[in-house]
């Protein structure tokens, strides 16, 4: 069956959720927004739809767009990220762009469904190319809604005036809602959402039991990192709260790595500082292949992140999957996942002696992290399995297409 996927090729959830249903035995459309695209490690065997074809095909990807020779000339390094940057400082959630575009590829493709990945602005852009196209948009629409599509930017008081409407809109508009967390599902029907929910499902796609438990095993006995989502600002990120009780208690973090990963510029910059003041083993690690993250992972006691909004992140379910404490700010979503104090630690996301108090049990308890990682394993198993997601999947289209 022909599947055509509003979503973003840079996201290694869209990857994933593409891999999914090639592994259904659909053929696989994913249609990128915005300018700037690249293609996610785990991107392979899709048909790319791009609005300008500066980049090559890598995975076994076909790329269809405008201008398919720029690809040529930004071979080069240098071409190639520069265009890239100009390209990625055009878009922004709210800017929604594409919408004839899409209109003239679900014309042209006739898929048997539409699936959109995230608000902004996938779906947004959807909701603009069905209401475009009428009647002639014929396929079932499902969308799937993401961390902060709903949390933040229907909520925000920076971003609500703007986005309720486009929320409330694309609600009205689609036939199936999932989401990644339980607590979405509830709010789009409190926004008028009257489609049918077809339920819950990690937007990573779940994970591969077998070789988790591989990954697991091969970090066994050397569990002596700190992990921190390095991530301040964009929004929702407050790893400098993390950064505070580093520099206030060095003495708990003595002997251990303490490592950050996607950190934005302020954080690296005050982790770098950190080790100078502190001499504390202080890193932060450059991009890594999702594997050797996960290695990572597996490295690590205790997983920290500090953030405003989020749905089901995929920090904690990676931290849960390879015996990472997780510890986390609060919020509705992270409890259907973390009983404090059971498998997990939460903590106010600007109350930084909770946080330091949190991480100081962690470090501390070793009775908590063994429990925890028995517990979380059992969660990964009956909730994040990529074989139970995939089957639950296909009964989803199943159920989306008869209708």
């Amino acid at each position: 069956m022909r599947v055509l996927v509003a979503g973003d090729p840079r996201s290694i959830h869209a990857a994933c959720f593409a891999a999914l249903l090639r592994e259904l035995g659909h053929e696989v459309h994913l249609f990128a927004i915005e300018l700037q695209y690249e293609q996610e490690e785990h991107l392979r065997d899709v048909v790319l739809h791009v609005p300008l074809a500066y980049r090559g095909a890598l995975n076994g990807n076909r790329i269809e767009g405008r201008a398919a020779w720029l690809a040529g000339l930004c071979r080069a390094e240098p071409a190639h990220h520069t265009l890239s940057h100009l390209l990625y400082c055009l878009a922004a959630p709210g800017r929604v762009c594409g919408v004839g575009r899409l209109a003239r590829t679900i014309a042209a493709l006739s898929p048997a469904l539409v699936f959109s990945l995230k608000m902004q602005n996938e779906g947004y852009a959807v909701a603009g190319a069905r209401a475009l196209m009428g009647s002639a948009f014929r396929a079932p629409w499902v969308h799937f809604t993401w961390g902060t599509d709903i949390e933040f930017f229907g909520k925000h008081s920076g971003h609500a005036a703007r986005h309720l409407p486009m929320i409330r809109d694309l609600l009205a508009r689609c036939d199936f809602h999932i989401a990644d967390t339980q607590r979405d599902i509830d709010q789009a029907v409190a926004l008028g959402f009257t489609g049918q929910s077809l339920g819950v499902m990690p937007a990573n796609g779940g994970f591969d039991l077998p070789r988790l438990r591989h990954l697991r095993t091969s970090g066994r006995g050397r569990r002596d990192t700190v992990l921190i989502k390095g991530r301040h600002g964009g929004y929702v990120g407050k790893a400098l709260n993390v950064l505070m009780v580093i520099r206030s208690r060095p003495e708990i973090f003595r002997g251990l790595r303490v490592r950050f990963f996607m950190a934005t510029p302020e954080v690296a910059a005050q982790a770098r500082s950190l080790q100078r003041d502190t001499g504390l083993d202080c890193e932060v690690l450059p991009r890594l292949a999702h594997e050797d993250l996960m290695c990572w992972y597996a490295r690590a006691l205790i997983a920290i992140s500090a953030s405003d909004v989020d749905g089901t992140p995929a920090f904690l379910l990676e931290a849960m999957a390879m015996g990472a404490l997780p510890i986390h700010s609060d919020m509705a979503s992270l409890r259907e996942w973390v009983e404090h104090g059971y498998n997990g630690l939460l903590f106010p996301v600007d109350d930084v002696k909770a946080l330091a108090a949190c991480i100081e049990r962690g470090l501390a308890d070793a009775t908590l992290r063994a429990q925890a990682a028995q517990h979380n394993w059992r969660l990964i198993e009956e909730r994040a399995d990529r074989d139970k997601l995939r089957e639950r999947l296909r009964k989803w289209i199943e159920a989306a297409t008869r209708a």
